[in-house]
C-alpha cells in the first residue's frame, strides 16, 4: 500500500465532505497504523460525536489510550466498559482488568481476570494478569497459585517457562520463603 497516496485520495474526499464518516475514519485507521496517534486521536474523537457511529470508533479509542496506561488507564477503561456493554469477551475482560490494575482498582481487576478466565479457561493472560493483581494487592498465597497455574499452562505447551518461574520464584521472595 502507498498510504501517501491513499492519504491523498482521502483528503480529496473531505474536501468534498469534510464530515464525511467513511473517509474520516479510513484516515484515523491510516493515521494510527503509521504511528500518527494524537492526529487520529483527534479525528475518533471527532467520529465519537457522530449519532449513532460505528463500535469501532470506541475499540480505536480503547487501544490509543491503552498504549499509555500510565496517564490514560481511566480513559482507556471507559472505552473498554462501553464495548463489554455492547459484546462480552474474555480480552476485553482481559483490557479492562489492566486499566483497572493500573488504577489500584484490584477487586475492580480481580473480577475481570477471573471473568476472562471464565470465558477463555486456556488463556494463559488472564492467569498472568490475576496473578499480578494479587502480587499488587499483597495477596501472596493467590498470587502464587496463579503463577504455578500459568506455569503449569506453559509446561503442557512445552513453552519457555523462564519468565513465569522468575514471577514464581519473586512472590516466594515476597512471602519470605
Amino acid at each position: 500500500e502507498d498510504r501517501q497516496e491513499l492519504l491523498a485520495l482521502l483528503e480529496k474526499g473531505l474536501a468534498h465532505d469534510p464530515d464525511d464518516f467513511n473517509c474520516l475514519d479510513y484516515k484515523a485507521w491510516l493515521l494510527k497504523r503509521d504511528k500518527h496517534f494524537d492526529e487520529a486521536l483527534e479525528i475518533y474523537l471527532k467520529l465519537e460525536q457522530y449519532p449513532h457511529h460505528a463500535l469501532s470508533v470506541e475499540q480505536e479509542l480503547a487501544e490509543i489510550y491503552y498504549r499509555d496506561l500510565s496517564c490514560n488507564a481511566d480513559k482507556a477503561l471507559h472505552y473498554y466498559q462501553r464495548l463489554l456493554a455492547h459484546e462480552e469477551t474474555g480480552d476485553l475482560h482481559f483490557y479492562a482488568g489492566t486499566c483497572r490494575r493500573y488504577l489500584h482498582d484490584f477487586d475492580g481487576a480481580e473480577k475481570d481476570f477471573l471473568r476472562e478466565q471464565e470465558l477463555e479457561p486456556d488463556d494463559i493472560d488472564g492467569y498472568k494478569g490475576l496473578s499480578l493483581v494479587y502480587q499488587y494487592a499483597k495477596k501472596y498465597p493467590q498470587a502464587l497459585a496463579q503463577a504455578e497455574k500459568v506455569l503449569e499452562m506453559v509446561r503442557e505447551k512445552d513453552g519457555d517457562q523462564t519468565e513465569h518461574y522468575y514471577r514464581a520464584v519473586h512472590i516466594l521472595r515476597r512471602m519470605g520463603r
